[in-house]
């Protein structure tokens, strides 16, 4: 990771942790005092926020760090497991969430929430979308799963003080056991989106491919080069920011060691100069024999 990707992820992240822990202050108390569980659980939702990015400042911390002894290819795999603990945690917040709002409802412990419940959930869905909006596209231009992952956590915060809303806004209206049921709602939300991220981790843990159009445009892109070489496999793993890619290549058989070495080199800087994101290249050079007649 380099210091400019960084920093900037860096930054992003601070501005989160202050927003977030202002937030959830708020959402905590007025769910105390205007009794609402709906704002209650929304708040403690947004704390795990807060934990969340301090989580993604290490991984970034430690992606940062550069490729060592023991560490061959680097250090950024480590922002892909800042990502998977964000899941786990997205999920687990979501479940006990859940597990409040249907005793509450099977009890029958339900109150009247305060108008100031109303105003503080409205804050919070324009705060959080605001937050998701700048997230995901700094995660986007920085190329981090872990900052996109984050951004997706605070659109959940943004739907979850929605159905707070709508619960609270019932429950002012005479329908009490609403607050209690959108805390239902907003624990299904944020599961939800903590599965799909999970599963996104996952696959960068477990080195899955580029997707097939992108190994098929690289396909096409060599094809039609002057490069005299038959691309003949392609093998990719997706690594945070980039990608690693193994290729190999036939060649005529007939044509010197040094030959092979230098059109190997030039597939090699075609495919740096097309994509951004390769992190390494191999480039595997076989002979392509021609059949006598």
């Amino acid at each position: 990771m380099s210091t400019i990707r960084y920093n900037e992820g860096k930054r992003v992240l601070w501005i989160a942790i202050l927003i977030n822990f202002i937030l959830g202050v708020m959402k905590v108390l007025v769910g105390l005092f205007a009794h609402s569980r709906a704002v209650l659980a929304d708040g403690i939702h947004t704390f795990s926020d807060i934990a969340s990015s301090v989580g993604l400042l290490v991984g970034f911390f430690i992606a940062k760090k550069p490729a060592d002894e023991k560490h061959r290819y680097g250090h950024e795999r480590a922002e892909s497991i800042a990502a998977f603990v964000l899941a786990l945690l997205v999920v687990v917040v979501g479940v006990n969430i859940g597990v409040g709002a249907i005793k509450s409802l099977w009890i029958g412990q339900m109150e009247t929430p305060g108008v100031l419940a109303v105003w503080v959930t409205v804050l919070s869905i324009v705060v959080k979308e605001w937050q998701y909006r700048f997230t995901i596209k700094a995660g986007k231009r920085l190329r981090s799963s872990a900052l996109q992952a984050d951004a997706w956590h605070h659109r959940s915060d943004a739907l979850s003080s929605l159905g707070a809303l709508i619960g609270v806004l019932g429950s002012r209206f005479g329908l009490l056991w609403m607050d209690s049921a959108a805390g239902v709602v907003v624990a299904i939300v944020v599961v939800k989106t903590g599965i799909d991220i999970l599963f996104h981790g996952i696959d960068e843990l477990m080195d899955a491919s580029l997707p097939e159009e992108e190994l098929e445009t690289l396909r096409v892109l060599i094809h039609t080069s002057r490069v005299e070489a038959e691309l003949t496999q392609i093998r990719s793993r997706r690594i945070s920011a980039g990608c690693y890619l193994d290729l190999t290549i036939q060649v005529d058989g007939e044509i010197s060691v040094d030959e092979g070495h230098r059109i190997a080199d030039q597939v090699e800087d075609l495919v740096k100069e097309t994509y951004e994101d390769v992190l390494g290249i191999t480039v595997h050079v076989e002979p392509e024999h021609r059949r006598e007649i």
